[in-house]
């Protein structure tokens, strides 16, 4: 296989071939450092290709910020929750996870139910990766006739619960509250949400 300087072959232009393929015979010795400086290579080359817009006016690159909420905000969320749950000696289950669905903070109270513990995370899941609330997703589903499953992640759900977190208008978390009746497990998740504002 014929590579040019960027480990790119020469009949395709997007395939790059990144590990001890490229070398021009075997190694004598173990070659992941030398694997690793080619990847790192491709990858600066890749991001200055595809992903850098912006310049500043002496030429230096300005990538895309993006902002998440913060392990000090998520706690704040969790403290907020444990308050309110264990006022009403209430067993629910609340995660906190960040724009990409990833959990950040996750409480159990006394007397939750152990399937709202999943349940709890995939809601907020399902909310920070679409933006919207999970109800919404699960009433679209119905309404469309589209099944959660298409979504090609089975930790998608479609009951309430799940409510992003946004800034400026970028969502940079989510909240998912479970273990209550949907109702109360969506006001819950609002009034959380409503502290980060």
């Amino acid at each position: 296989m014929l590579l040019d300087p960027l480990c790119r072959t020469y009949d395709i232009d997007n395939l790059y071939v990144v590990d001890s393929l490229c070398f021009p015979s075997s190694a004598a010795i173990n070659p992941v450092l030398t694997v690793g400086a080619l990847a790192i290579r491709v990858a600066v080359h890749l991001m200055r290709k595809y992903l850098l817009k912006k310049r500043t006016q002496n030429g230096a690159i300005i990538m895309k910020q993006i902002t998440t909420i913060t392990h000090h905000d998520a706690m704040t969320i969790i403290e907020a929750a444990r308050k309110h749950l264990e006022d009403g000696d209430k067993g629910a289950a609340v995660a906190v996870v960040d724009p990409h669905g990833e959990l950040i903070a996750f409480l159990r109270t006394e007397g939750c139910p152990l399937p709202s513990i999943n349940n709890a995370i995939n809601k907020a899941f399902s909310a920070a990766r679409e933006r919207k609330p999970s109800k919404e997703l699960g009433t679209a589903s119905r309404n469309e006739n589209f099944p959660m499953t298409n979504f090609g992640d089975l930790r998608y759900i479609g009951w309430g619960g799940g409510m992003p977190i946004l800034r400026e208008g970028q969502t940079v978390g989510a909240v998912g509250v479970s273990g209550l009746p949907e109702a109360e497990d969506m006001e819950i998740a609002a009034m959380l949400v409503d502290l980060m504002k």
